[in-house]
């Protein structure tokens, strides 16, 4: 392997580990510190929050490296992204219960928002995975957004309850994810143009 080519490589494991430790780091934070989680809970659940809210801060580095043609970062990072998601579903299928995810639940079953979140969860991991070439990146991103919205969205206006006034992680994501989707539509308009 050639210089030229380990230098991407290490410039995009860079950015995804300096993600992955700054989201670990306010989940912490937010949760442990000023929030009522146990220390006990952070290889799963706070690692969760971490490594979910890294795929979507990640998510405006695909548009950049796709927008320059910075093939060997997009691969990377796709590739990467792919193994968070895998880590994100499994710690969240290990963690689903009302004791973690009391907003969810009704008693111990799932409520109307419990099963939403769930839906548009496994809408978007579906086509994300089924469709990786001709996915509509707009669709997909709107069934994230929405599935953050269940999540916790019945918390965001709420600042006065927010775990040392630190926004929570959904809806973050939220914001990054409107402004992704907006970027996109933007892309595509320009990409349609040219086409024609």
């Amino acid at each position: 392997m050639s210089k030229n080519e380990l230098k991407p490589k290490l410039n995009s494991r860079i950015i995804i580990l300096t993600t992955l430790v700054t989201t670990f780091l306010y989940s912490l934070i937010r949760y442990n510190v000023f929030g009522k989680v146990s220390y006990v809970d952070i290889p799963t659940y706070i690692l969760n929050k971490s490594v979910a809210f890294t795929i979507i801060i990640l998510l405006p580095f695909i548009l950049f490296f796709k927008a320059k043609k910075m093939d060997v970062h997009l691969k990377i990072l796709k590739q990467s992204l792919q193994f968070l998601l895998l880590i994100h579903v499994l710690l969240s299928v290990c963690l689903l219960s009302p004791s973690y995810y009391s907003k969810l639940f009704i008693g111990n079953k799932l409520s109307l928002f419990g099963n939403l979140a769930i839906l548009t969860g496994v809408l978007a991991i579906s086509l994300s995975i089924l469709y990786q070439s001709k996915i509509n990146y707009i669709v997909l991103y709107a069934l994230v957004a929405l599935h953050l919205i269940f999540i916790g969205g019945k918390g965001w206006f709420e600042p006065s309850k927010w775990y040392g006034y630190l926004a929570p992680i959904s809806l973050i994501c939220f914001l990054i994810l409107i402004v992704v989707m907006i970027i996109s539509h933007i892309m595509l308009q320009q990409k349609n143009k040219q086409d024609v």
